[in-house]
């Protein structure tokens, strides 16, 4: 028996949202992966304006109704705002890699 993995992808908008049910769902669909993209929630409206609250609120109701499920994004990098935990710092380096190695979760 095949087992089955749930991942809601979390979309700044209906582009990224697209973009997921239409070129990444059926590859995945095929692995026994499926791809829910649902958007970021923002007062009375959806898309854009990616606050780190917002995506942390959003991340913690989902968590709460499945346990089974995971988490992704997939948002624009220019649209982050400064919230973000690590952004000032990986900013200040110039290559991807460091970037990234900033980015890394802490062993505390």
């Amino acid at each position: 028996m095949n087992s089955v993995i749930t991942v809601i992808v979390l979309a700044e908008g209906t582009t990224e949202q697209y973009f997921i049910k239409t070129l990444l769902a059926p590859y995945f669909v095929e692995q026994n992966i499926f791809l829910i993209p649902l958007l970021l929630s923002k007062s009375g409206e959806k898309g854009g304006n990616v606050l780190f609250s917002r995506t942390q609120k959003d991340i913690r109701d989902h968590l709460r109704q499945r346990s089974d499920t995971y988490i992704t994004l997939m948002v624009d990098y220019y649209g982050i705002r400064n919230d973000w935990p690590g952004l000032a710092e990986s900013k200040k380096q110039a290559k991807h890699t460091q970037k990234a190695k900033n980015n890394e979760p802490s062993d505390s």
